[in-house]
């Protein structure tokens, strides 16, 4: 399973969060897991689909991780441990 197939499943059980919102943390996770040397806006920029700016200005608006961590331990089990 790819970690975007992972991801949207889990946005999609999340009633909170908006459209955009897990558009931006879909192309999050698959830059940074993809992104090597240091972790700056710039290098999201370089490697992603976003401008920097736009990296800036999500990464100041909350993300509800505790919600998202307790879907995603129900997803892969308890045998497997995936963490963000």
């Amino acid at each position: 399973m790819s970690v975007e197939t992972l991801t949207s499943a889990i946005l999609r059980k999340m009633s909170l969060i908006g459209k955009w919102q897990a558009k931006f943390f879909l192309e999050l996770v698959q830059t940074w897991l993809s992104l090597k040397g240091r972790y700056t806006f710039e290098n999201l920029s370089r490697q992603g689909e976003m401008s920097s700016e736009s990296y800036r200005s999500n990464f100041s608006n909350s993300f509800d991780f505790k919600t998202f961590n307790r879907y995603l331990f129900e997803y892969v089990g308890s045998e497997k441990v995936w963490a963000f």
